[in-house]
């Protein structure tokens, strides 16, 4: 026991109400222990899976890249891309300092941030939605029905400097 002070007990009346039992059942059963474990250790495998098959992945195109690397015609033709690229870049940077490529270049800037700031925005709202409804389709202002669909990723935790 602590040093801690109990609170005095109190007395209650202890009132069964059906709607709530029935829901703390439901709820009790709703965690499945078994399916729980099952599924994290399918889980666990699969990411095994995909770690091991990114590993051989890395492996083939180190390998590939090897062939074409060791190819003295292929290392010819890279070179002589390389030097086309060069004048192209050179090109389109003098063409980017004319006023209507920067004016052009300011209001595409301006419209990707506001259509990344929407997409977030309609996202989230999306989320929102389905969370409300269950349901993945949606409606749009023109009668036109879309189907939306929830991706979960997978990344490593970052680790907190404690």
């Amino acid at each position: 026991m602590s040093d801690s002070k109990l609170e005095p007990i109190q007395e209650a009346e202890i009132i069964n109400d059906p709607s709530q039992s029935s829901a703390n059942t439901q709820s009790a059963q709703a965690f499945d222990i078994h399916a729980y474990n099952a599924t994290l250790e399918i889980v666990r495998r699969r990411i095994s899976i995909l770690d091991k098959a990114k590993v051989e992945l890395k492996k083939l195109n180190e390998m590939l890249d090897d062939i074409f690397v060791n190819d003295a015609d292929y290392n010819k033709a890279d070179e002589a891309v390389k030097e086309v690229a060069k004048k192209k870049k050179d090109i389109q940077a003098q063409l980017s300092k004319q006023p209507a490529a920067v004016q052009a270049n300011g209001k595409i800037k301006d419209l990707k941030a506001q259509i990344k700031e929407n997409t977030e925005s309609l996202s989230l709202e999306l989320m929102e939605y389905y969370r409300t409804s269950g349901v993945t389709e949606i409606e749009d202002a023109d009668g036109n029905v879309q189907e939306f669909k929830i991706v979960v990723k997978l990344k490593p935790k970052k680790k907190s400097d404690f």
